[in-house]
């Protein structure tokens, strides 16, 4: 019998071939260079969403206004509601590797059940979905940034009382998500 060739695995961003140097996987993947430039990918996104695909109707009417950060599986940005003018971040977890499609629902899932938490020491989910090989999400915007750029811009440390308010702080959010469940 004549073998068929497999079909190659594309970027789902940008439609390049990837190299396939490991076992075939499920889902979807991401090109190297996509994957080193998630604004890329999330400009697509919200691009796409204008456009009227429905699977990214939950991202239409955003406009992204600066990274906020970015590390390992993705990064995080400043984007305005165009409608509401609120202000939000609009996180991409990029994969490392296919994600399934039990892995997607699992995002989903534990998405929708952090969508459930209001607390004052949780920020707020608000829209989340999955495409282009990765997943999206947007959650209230803090606008104070993050305790490691606290700590840097301080120079390395916090006064111990600040530390302690910063852990109460963080320790009640985890409690409040703990007795949800």
């Amino acid at each position: 019998g004549v073998v068929p060739t497999p079909t190659p695995k594309r970027c789902a961003n940008c439609g390049r071939v990837v190299a396939d140097d490991h076992e075939p996987r499920e889902g979807q993947v991401l090109c190297a260079a996509c994957h080193a430039a998630p604004e890329r990918v999330v400009r697509r996104l919200l691009e796409q969403a204008q456009g009227g695909d429905r699977e990214l109707a939950p991202v239409r009417g955003y406009t992204l206004l600066r990274e906020l950060g970015q590390g390992g599986m993705g990064a995080v940005y400043l984007a305005r509601n165009d409608e509401t003018g609120d202000e939000v971040a609009l996180k991409l977890m990029l994969p490392k590797v296919a994600a399934s499609a039990e892995a997607r629902q699992r995002f989903l899932r534990e998405i929708q059940l952090a969508r459930t938490l209001r607390h004052t020491n949780i920020a707020e989910v608000f829209e989340a979905g999955d495409a282009q090989g990765g997943f999206y999400f947007t959650t209230e915007y803090c606008a104070g940034g993050s305790i490691d750029r606290l700590v840097a811009r301080r120079g390395g440390t916090l006064p111990v009382d600040e530390a302690v308010q910063f852990t109460l702080q963080a320790l009640e959010g985890l409690e409040h998500a703990h007795e949800c469940g």
